[in-house]
């Protein structure tokens, strides 16, 4: 058997993670599945992922990059809520659906990125 999911809290507040890269044939992470992770710096996403759960990443304050992949059609609620480290973030076409407050609290979202999530999804979600 082969694992499909990222279950609800999986990792969260695990603060000795640092990395993390999910395995191919996982369709999703969970809520809060990697909440707290304070150390978190990189995590790597296959295609495979179709939907990251509300807060998942929220509190991941080193976290710097992410790639969401090309298979991506939701992101949940506050998904990156106070990741302050975060620079920048590409959402592909793919993604219809941005949650509330998905990346709100960070702080070091570069301009151009906050301004094409808020004319593609609106201003609540930066």
């Amino acid at each position: 058997d082969s694992v499909t999911s990222i279950g609800g809290g999986a990792f969260s507040d695990c603060k000795s993670l640092r990395s993390i890269t999910i395995p191919d044939g996982v369709t999703s992470i969970g809520s809060w599945a990697f909440w707290g992770c304070w150390y978190l710096r990189s995590i790597t996403i296959p295609d495979s992922v179709t939907s990251i759960g509300d807060s998942a990443f929220s509190g991941c304050s080193s976290l710097q990059n992410i790639t969401i992949p090309a298979s991506m059609t939701s992101i949940g609620d506050r998904a990156f809520f106070k990741c302050s480290s975060l620079q920048s973030i590409a959402i592909p076409d793919s993604v219809t659906s941005i949650g509330d407050r998905a990346f709100a609290g960070c702080s070091s979202l570069q301009n151009e990125t906050k301004q094409e999530i808020r004319r593609r999804f609106g201003a609540g979600i930066v």
